[in-house]
């Protein structure tokens, strides 16, 4: 029971949860495909988010949104905090209203007009102490100074606890340029309209982004379209960001279930030995009186009060598990919110207590209730009662069901080993023992070129100065990193068709220094 609960909570929080938002089912992440190219989920251009909110009636709006990473305060520290840029229609989009003062309009999303900021309600609550008073203060951010015009409800924390505040994000709608369709704007979310399917709503920007293609694009991006294999996806909202894990946690709590049923079979199966040893016993107290359905509910109250145990016992597991996973959580998806034992959950943990409790109960009851020579009980006592074909037929079921399911729980956990000790023994074609990852972040002061290459030339001196450092270098993701980085490599003398996909790479930018401080050959 403390097993199901547990997974069973992460699961629901992570996947199963309806967000807190009005018609949740229709708020969407919308993203370009190129799947010839081996490129599944890119970022939208601005071009793209115009053309959507102008044409695409199927939606009630489209947002654009990206992260934003800053300071805080008149020395900007060496601390860096996590925020959002979104374009002004994303709270509408979500159905949000503020909980104080307004959010964004388009004017605030023009250049030089982005130097506003909407708090988060945790951040609120937090950082300012809930003060009501807080619209009109001025915020230092990497350099910037803001303004605080909004608090933004807690409901918005459900997406992801991880942005402190939301700031607009900037463009010039009268300089954007069409050829620049696919160029990197940001994440797209939108909302379908009540009561159009997903597909519909889909196959309406397949027909907006085919009429760019016929009517606007240049033949050099014609060209890339069709090599690419371009097309537009949806999801649902949050589901994105769980998909990687969705499986696995459906596995665990498949996996949880067989361990609770092998824990039913088993207590089952020793409730009947107790009660075969009981037969004497329940056999005077039908003598002295009791009826069958009396013996029943003494042996249903047994097992009510056991389940009962174990479920205490089980949520209390599940409370101490909870707080070692949230620990984990961030470092697998980023940014989520705590876990928590949902009442819901809850609730169904105490009907499956019942529920085994009934179950374990069953087959004792079954046995009172075919008692029919009591005289003969008495005096047999336990070896009469060990006698009958159907108790050995029965225990013999039990015994099989322990074994059969515990053979699958052991074959499915040797399987689970083997695929982790082989992903493990992959070589990632580097040395990763000894390497250490920093991120290095600036502020607005670092306007130019000349100002980072100091930095960062000034960053390298320093860091070689350090004892055990055999070297340094500069790379701008990580290995492996793919998101917005995925480049074609089209095979000269090789024309792609339409049902081929040409050969891709990630593609990162790195220092010379950098192959020998990864190990690379």
């Amino acid at each position: 029971i403390g097993a199901n609960t547990a997974i069973l909570s992460v699961l629901y929080g992570l996947v199963l949860k309806p967000l807190p938002f009005h018609d949740s089912g229709q708020i969407v992440d919308v993203y370009n495909m190129r799947p010839k190219a081996g490129q599944m989920h890119q970022s939208v251009s601005v071009a793209q988010y115009l053309d959507y909110n102008a044409n695409a009636d199927l939606f009630e709006g489209f947002a654009l949104w990206t992260g934003w990473m800053f300071n805080i305060g008149e020395d900007g520290g060496t601390a860096r905090y996590v925020g959002m840029q979104v374009t002004s229609e994303y709270f509408s989009v979500l159905g949000l209203r503020p909980l104080l003062g307004r959010f964004f309009t388009k004017d605030d999303c023009l250049p030089g007009k982005d130097l506003v900021v909407v708090l988060t309600q945790s951040y609120w609550e937090n950082k300012f102490k809930a003060d009501p008073e807080i619209i009109g203060t001025q915020l230092r951010l990497s350099g910037r100074v803001f303004t605080v015009v909004g608090v933004m409800p807690r409901s918005f924390e459900e997406l992801g606890v991880a942005p402190l505040l939301l700031k607009p994000l900037e463009y010039d709608p009268a300089k954007v340029d069409a050829q620049q369709r696919l160029r990197w704007g940001g994440d797209m979310t939108a909302r379908i309209r009540p009561g159009v399917a997903h597909s519909v709503a889909l196959a309406q920007l397949g027909t907006l982004e085919k009429r760019f293609f016929d009517t606007t694009a240049n033949p050099e991006l014609r060209t890339f379209l069709t090599n690419g294999g371009h097309r537009m996806g949806l999801i649902q909202i949050r589901d994105g960001g769980t998909q990687k894990i969705r499986n696995g946690l459906l596995l665990l709590q498949a996996g949880a279930l067989l361990v609770l049923l092998l824990g039913c079979v088993n207590v089952a199966s020793l409730m009947l030995a107790r009660a075969n040893t009981r037969h004497a016993e329940f056999a005077v107290r039908a003598t002295l009186g009791a009826s069958r359905g009396a013996l029943a509910r003494q042996l249903l109250a047994e097992s009510t009060v056991l389940a009962g145990a174990g479920a205490a016992l089980g949520v209390a597991m599940t409370a101490a598990s909870l707080r070692v996973i949230n620990v984990y959580l961030d470092k697998i998806i980023f940014g989520v919110p705590p876990v928590r034992l949902d009442a819901g959950v809850l609730g169904l943990t105490l009907l499956s207590a019942f529920a085994v409790a009934l179950l374990i109960g069953l087959l004792p009851i079954l046995r009172i209730w075919g008692m029919t020579d009591l005289n003969q009980a008495m005096q047999g006592g336990t070896r009469g009662a060990t006698r009958g074909g159907g108790i050995r037929a029965v225990s013999g079921t039990l015994v099989v069901a322990q074994v059969a399911l515990a053979l699958m729980l052991l074959i499915g956990a040797g399987l689970l080993m083997r695929s982790f000790a082989k992903v493990m023994a992959i070589n990632p074609g580097f040395d990763p023992r000894q390497v250490i990852h920093a991120r290095v972040g600036y502020d607005a002061t670092f306007k130019d070129d000349a100002a980072l290459q100091a930095l960062q030339d000034r960053l390298l001196e320093k860091m070689r100065q350090i004892p055990g450092i055999e070297s340094v270098a500069y790379t701008d993701r990580m290995p492996g990193y793919a998101e917005n980085a995925i480049v074609t490599l089209p095979i000269k003398g090789r024309p792609v068709s339409d049902d081929s996909i040409a050969p891709s790479a990630i593609g990162f930018a790195a220092s010379p220094e950098y192959f020998s401080t990864m190990g690379i050959r």
